[in-house]
Protein backbone atom coordinates (compact mmCIF):
# COMPACT_ATOMS: atom_id res chain seq x y z
CA UNK A 1 0.00 0.00 0.00
CA UNK A 2 1.16 3.82 -0.98
CA UNK A 3 1.10 6.88 0.91
CA UNK A 4 -2.89 7.10 2.02
CA UNK A 5 -3.94 10.49 -0.12
CA UNK A 6 -6.45 12.49 0.71
CA UNK A 7 -8.24 13.37 -2.65
CA UNK A 8 -11.22 15.50 -1.32
CA UNK A 9 -8.17 17.64 -0.11
CA UNK A 10 -6.85 18.31 -3.32
CA UNK A 11 -10.03 18.71 -5.09
CA UNK A 12 -10.18 21.84 -2.16
CA UNK A 13 -6.63 23.05 -2.78
CA UNK A 14 -7.38 23.25 -6.23
CA UNK A 15 -10.91 25.21 -6.02
CA UNK A 16 -8.85 27.58 -3.75
CA UNK A 17 -6.21 28.47 -5.94
CA UNK A 18 -8.59 28.55 -8.64
CA UNK A 19 -10.53 31.57 -6.74
CA UNK A 20 -7.49 33.07 -5.22
CA UNK A 21 -6.12 33.83 -8.88
CA UNK A 22 -9.38 35.32 -9.94
CA UNK A 23 -9.83 37.23 -7.10
CA UNK A 24 -6.80 39.24 -6.28
CA UNK A 25 -7.70 42.43 -8.07
CA UNK A 26 -11.02 42.48 -6.62
CA UNK A 27 -9.36 42.02 -3.12
CA UNK A 28 -6.70 44.61 -3.80
CA UNK A 29 -9.26 46.95 -4.75
CA UNK A 30 -11.43 46.71 -1.83
CA UNK A 31 -8.51 47.04 0.55
CA UNK A 32 -7.88 49.89 -0.60
CA UNK A 33 -11.09 51.50 -0.09
CA UNK A 34 -10.67 51.05 3.64
CA UNK A 35 -7.21 51.71 3.88
CA UNK A 36 -5.27 55.00 3.87
CA UNK A 37 -3.30 56.21 0.74
CA UNK A 38 -2.21 59.06 2.37
CA UNK A 39 0.85 60.01 3.92
CA UNK A 40 2.04 63.05 5.95
CA UNK A 41 5.44 63.25 4.62
CA UNK A 42 7.36 62.59 1.37
CA UNK A 43 9.27 59.29 3.12
CA UNK A 44 6.63 57.81 4.40
CA UNK A 45 4.81 54.69 3.00
CA UNK A 46 1.45 54.58 2.52
CA UNK A 47 -0.61 52.38 4.98
CA UNK A 48 -2.20 50.47 1.69
CA UNK A 49 1.19 49.53 0.74
CA UNK A 50 2.43 47.61 4.06
CA UNK A 51 -1.52 46.08 3.46
CA UNK A 52 -0.63 44.96 -0.02
CA UNK A 53 2.96 43.44 1.01
CA UNK A 54 1.24 41.38 3.80
CA UNK A 55 -1.24 39.88 1.41
CA UNK A 56 1.24 39.44 -1.02
CA UNK A 57 3.03 37.38 1.78
CA UNK A 58 0.46 35.54 2.75
CA UNK A 59 -0.94 34.81 -0.81
CA UNK A 60 2.28 33.76 -1.84
CA UNK A 61 2.93 31.32 0.84
CA UNK A 62 -0.89 29.75 0.71
CA UNK A 63 -0.44 29.21 -3.22
CA UNK A 64 3.07 27.64 -3.01
CA UNK A 65 2.00 25.38 -0.04
CA UNK A 66 -1.00 24.39 -1.85
CA UNK A 67 0.51 23.72 -5.34
CA UNK A 68 3.03 21.77 -4.06
CA UNK A 69 0.72 19.68 -1.91
CA UNK A 70 -1.82 19.01 -5.05
CA UNK A 71 1.86 18.33 -7.40
CA UNK A 72 3.19 15.89 -4.25
CA UNK A 73 -0.22 13.44 -4.08
CA UNK A 74 -0.95 13.93 -7.49
CA UNK A 75 2.69 12.80 -8.44
CA UNK A 76 2.58 9.86 -5.63
CA UNK A 77 -1.23 8.74 -7.49
CA UNK A 78 0.68 9.06 -10.80
CA UNK A 79 3.37 7.11 -10.19
CA UNK A 80 1.29 3.57 -9.33
CA UNK A 81 -0.92 4.11 -12.79
CA UNK A 82 0.09 1.65 -15.53
CA UNK A 83 0.06 3.79 -18.50
CA UNK A 84 -1.58 1.15 -20.51
CA UNK A 85 -4.33 1.21 -17.94
CA UNK A 86 -6.70 2.47 -21.14
CA UNK A 87 -6.27 1.95 -24.57
CA UNK A 88 -5.30 5.78 -25.30
CA UNK A 89 -2.61 5.61 -22.41
CA UNK A 90 -3.15 7.52 -19.27
CA UNK A 91 -1.27 10.20 -20.46
CA UNK A 92 -3.45 10.99 -22.73
CA UNK A 93 -6.12 12.04 -19.66
CA UNK A 94 -3.06 14.90 -19.16
CA UNK A 95 -3.32 16.17 -22.21
CA UNK A 96 -7.24 16.10 -22.27
CA UNK A 97 -7.55 18.08 -18.93
CA UNK A 98 -5.16 20.54 -20.61
CA UNK A 99 -7.01 21.36 -23.53
CA UNK A 100 -10.49 21.21 -21.48
CA UNK A 101 -8.59 24.53 -19.94
CA UNK A 102 -8.06 26.10 -23.38
CA UNK A 103 -4.82 24.66 -23.70
CA UNK A 104 -2.89 26.91 -21.66
CA UNK A 105 -1.38 25.95 -18.67
CA UNK A 106 2.08 28.36 -18.57
CA UNK A 107 5.04 28.89 -21.20
CA UNK A 108 8.31 27.90 -20.66
CA UNK A 109 11.10 30.30 -20.75
CA UNK A 110 14.54 28.32 -20.58
CA UNK A 111 14.28 24.24 -21.30
CA UNK A 112 13.04 22.07 -23.78
CA UNK A 113 10.72 20.03 -23.01
CA UNK A 114 6.87 19.77 -23.17
CA UNK A 115 4.61 21.09 -20.31
CA UNK A 116 2.16 18.78 -19.61
CA UNK A 117 0.59 18.30 -15.89
CA UNK A 118 3.01 15.51 -14.87
CA UNK A 119 6.10 17.98 -15.68
CA UNK A 120 4.21 20.77 -13.94
CA UNK A 121 4.02 18.68 -11.31
CA UNK A 122 7.46 17.86 -11.33
CA UNK A 123 8.71 21.66 -11.72
CA UNK A 124 6.46 22.85 -8.72
CA UNK A 125 8.03 20.26 -6.50
CA UNK A 126 11.69 21.03 -7.19
CA UNK A 127 11.66 24.46 -8.03
CA UNK A 128 14.66 26.39 -6.60
CA UNK A 129 13.17 29.98 -7.36
CA UNK A 130 9.92 30.71 -7.13
CA UNK A 131 7.86 34.21 -7.30
CA UNK A 132 4.56 35.75 -8.41
CA UNK A 133 3.78 38.63 -11.05
CA UNK A 134 2.44 41.19 -9.84
CA UNK A 135 -0.10 43.77 -11.68
CA UNK A 136 -0.03 47.52 -11.03
CA UNK A 137 -3.34 49.05 -9.88
CA UNK A 138 -2.11 52.63 -9.40
CA UNK A 139 0.93 54.35 -7.55
CA UNK A 140 0.47 52.59 -4.44
CA UNK A 141 -1.91 49.56 -5.09
CA UNK A 142 -0.96 46.21 -6.97
CA UNK A 143 -2.37 43.18 -7.27
CA UNK A 144 -1.45 38.98 -8.47
CA UNK A 145 -2.09 38.15 -12.07
CA UNK A 146 -2.22 34.93 -11.23
CA UNK A 147 1.20 33.82 -12.98
CA UNK A 148 3.72 31.75 -10.70
CA UNK A 149 6.96 31.68 -11.85
CA UNK A 150 9.23 28.44 -11.25
CA UNK A 151 13.22 28.46 -11.75
CA UNK A 152 15.35 25.50 -11.39
CA UNK A 153 17.70 23.17 -12.34
CA UNK A 154 17.59 19.28 -13.72
CA UNK A 155 20.48 17.42 -14.59
CA UNK A 156 22.32 20.72 -15.10
CA UNK A 157 20.24 22.21 -17.10
CA UNK A 158 18.39 25.11 -16.27
CA UNK A 159 14.79 25.62 -16.94
CA UNK A 160 12.24 28.47 -15.82
CA UNK A 161 8.35 28.19 -16.97
CA UNK A 162 5.64 30.36 -15.53
CA UNK A 163 2.19 28.71 -14.19
CA UNK A 164 -0.86 30.12 -15.01
CA UNK A 165 -2.39 29.04 -11.31
CA UNK A 166 -6.21 29.38 -12.47
CA UNK A 167 -6.02 27.21 -15.69
CA UNK A 168 -3.43 24.78 -13.87
CA UNK A 169 -5.60 23.70 -11.05
CA UNK A 170 -8.57 23.81 -13.22
CA UNK A 171 -6.99 21.47 -15.48
CA UNK A 172 -5.84 19.47 -12.43
CA UNK A 173 -9.64 19.33 -10.96
CA UNK A 174 -10.25 17.73 -14.66
CA UNK A 175 -7.73 15.47 -14.62
CA UNK A 176 -8.24 14.38 -11.12
CA UNK A 177 -12.25 14.11 -11.66
CA UNK A 178 -11.39 11.57 -15.12
CA UNK A 179 -9.50 9.40 -13.32
CA UNK A 180 -12.22 8.93 -10.65
CA UNK A 181 -12.58 5.75 -10.88
CA UNK A 182 -8.76 4.82 -10.56
CA UNK A 183 -8.90 7.21 -7.32
CA UNK A 184 -11.06 4.92 -6.04
CA UNK A 185 -8.81 1.55 -6.90
CA UNK A 186 -5.80 3.15 -5.79
CA UNK A 187 -5.71 1.65 -2.25
CA UNK A 188 -5.97 -1.97 -4.26
CA UNK A 189 -3.66 -0.97 -6.88
CA UNK A 190 -0.91 -2.46 -3.96
CA UNK A 191 -2.32 -5.60 -3.04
Amino acid sequence: MSHPIDFGSIEEKLFLLQQMACASKEFSLWKETHTNTEVEEDWQIPEITHEIDNYFAWMSTFVSNYMIECATKTRIFQDHLDEDLYECGVSAFDEGAIKAVGGDIGKIYVGEFKLSLRESCNKIIHAKKVSFDSLPLNNHNRCWNGICHLQGEFRKSKWHISINVRNWAAAMSYYHESLSEQREQFWELES
